[in-house]
């Protein structure tokens, strides 16, 4: 009954450790980061559902019993939000990025096959493709761009390139003008 108390509690996660006690560093690393992404969804729930409501109450009363002094005119109505800065926060952060760098190279692989083989792009949808490699590694929705933002993003690089291109053709009708050429004899500048 105690072990399955324990584990409701999430304590076996944080035993990691008394396991084994013969790892490598780098064994250690991975049942760690194990470990902190099995824990990562019950950390931010409490933040979220308890934390960051236990924490705005509180500094409300010790506003309103005058125990520390009201906030600074420029922070009064606006929102705000609490950024925990424990060891359990900097792993989580760290696990972010090695899943949106994981994600990275994943979709690099992704766009230079299709650079290769571009016949998969009329088989594939390769934007979503990449946007279910991020969903799949867990890479928060905040570094992703909207459908929307992709397209007018898309856009605007299509349209970029067309007027480079434009560009460029003017630029080689004028590559065959020779500037140092003298007027010829009837033409208007004569």
């Amino acid at each position: 009954l105690i072990e399955h108390v324990k584990k409701l509690f999430y304590a076996d996660l944080f035993r990691m450790m008394d396991e084994q006690k013969n790892m490598t560093a780098t064994e250690v690393n991975a049942r760690l980061g194990e470990k902190v992404q099995a824990i990562t969804p019950v950390v931010n729930r409490l933040y979220d559902e308890f934390f960051e409501v236990t924490l705005t109450r509180t500094l409300q009363l010790l506003v309103a019993n005058g125990v520390i002094p009201p906030y600074p005119e420029e922070i009064q109505g606006k929102d705000y939000t609490v950024e925990y800065t424990t060891k359990l926060d900097s792993m989580m952060k760290a696990i972010e990025v090695e899943s949106a760098m994981r994600s990275l190279q994943q979709s690099v692989g992704i766009y230079e096959m299709l650079m290769n083989f571009p016949q998969i792009g009329s088989v594939i949808n390769v934007d979503r493709l990449v946007k279910n490699i991020y969903e799949a590694n867990n890479v928060s929705n905040d570094v992703l761009y909207s459908e929307q933002e992709t397209a007018k993003i898309q856009g605007e690089a299509q349209e970029a390139a067309a007027a480079q291109a434009q560009q460029q053709q003017m630029m080689d009708k004028m590559g065959n003008v020779d500037p140092n050429k003298k007027a010829e004899e009837g033409s208007m500048v004569d």
